[in-house]
């Protein structure tokens, strides 16, 4: 009697499918929840990349050696809201210097090493060192990898608002797991800052085209787009700059990322933001002119604009974005319009 009365509660037991779906959506939203903040998320997926093909690298240098031990690089990485002075080798092409922190690493190896053969040779006869001796030669150390310093700045021009729910319970059931990206992909936001690291176009469009062209591109299934525009035509007409050339590099970027949201077929809301100095004819027309790739998404999405401008005769803060922008601009200008 009391099995039967068990069995029949148990069949009446509430399901995750049984909830409501605005209570799953919740579920869904905790489950996304993580230490690292979602606007790193993409910075670790470069990291993640680029360390397996470092480890595929050595792997096919010697495929019988010892597999690489990864140091993680011990950075504060400066959000992109506030004021920085960036030594530009940190992002330069260029960069492999894959290795900061090894020496340091092997210095507090060389400790560990020390302290382990002294408790091995805790009677004092000297027996420990040689056993020591004897491992190292047997086991020639792990090759140390790091992920390039280059990948911190990631966030600084491309960031994701969400993190997906959590991998256990995508694998509780198919429909679950199906029920639970298309909430994700709901609610996450692609944000593209297309005028940030203005020095650094060639890193800009490379890291965009890597994220779009790789196997199970998140690019493929992102719904949601922010892209942000922030210009600075005051300073352009009063400072000795090449207007021009800032000109034709903001197109450039606008065309690259107008070139990577037509390889999102899941497009449906492509938000702009676009922040200038000043608001009169000609700056109306570079911005007709620069936004104008983006009205082809219009039959396949809700594409919005939202203009910010500075009052006449106002003067940004320096930690706005208009701010840093325009010191962004007189730093090019400083180095000699130098373009990367």
């Amino acid at each position: 009697m009391a099995s039967s009365i068990a069995a029949a509660a148990a069949s009446d037991a509430p399901t995750l499918m049984s909830i409501p779906l605005e209570l799953r959506h919740n579920i869904f939203e905790f489950t996304a929840l993580r230490q690292q903040p979602a606007k790193k998320l993409l910075r670790a997926w470069f990291e993640k990349k680029d360390l397996a093909e470092q480890t595929a690298a050595l792997a096919t240098k010697d495929p019988a050696g010892t597999a690489p031990r990864v140091v993680a690089h011990d950075d504060t990485e400066t959000d992109s809201d506030e004021v920085q002075n960036e030594d530009d080798e940190d992002i330069d092409e260029d960069e492999e210097d894959n290795g900061l922190g090894e020496e340091e690493e092997n210095d507090d190896q060389a400790m560990d090493d020390d302290n382990d053969e002294a408790m091995m040779d805790a009677d004092g006869d000297g027996d420990g060192a040689t056993l020591q001796s004897a491992q190292t030669a047997a086991a020639p150390p792990a090759p140390v990898i790091s992920a390039a310093p280059k990948w911190r700045h990631i966030p600084k021009f491309m960031r994701i608002s969400h993190c997906p729910p959590a991998l256990e319970l995508l694998l509780t059931s198919k429909d679950l797991s199906r029920q639970a990206m298309d909430w994700y992909y709901d609610v996450a936001v692609l944000r593209i800052d297309a005028t940030g690291s203005f020095t650094h176009t060639t890193f800009f469009e490379v890291s965009l085209g890597e994220l779009t062209d790789a196997a199970f591109s998140p690019i493929e299934n992102i719904r949601r787009v922010d892209v942000t525009f922030v210009w600075d035509t005051v300073w352009l007409r009063e400072s000795d700059a090449f207007e021009s050339i800032y000109q034709a590099m903001l197109r450039q970027r606008a065309e690259f990322v107008v070139g990577i949201l037509k390889r999102a077929p899941e497009l449906t809301n492509v938000t702009i933001h676009w922040h200038d100095s000043v608001n009169d004819d000609e700056s109306e027309a570079l911005k007709l002119d620069v936004l104008e790739g983006f009205l082809t998404f219009s039959d396949r999405a809700n594409v919005k604009l939202e203009e910010h401008y500075l009052a006449p005769g106002e003067e940004p803060d320096s930690k706005s974005l208009a701010g840093m922008q325009r010191m962004e601009f007189q730093r090019i200008l400083d180095g000699g319009h130098n373009f990367r």
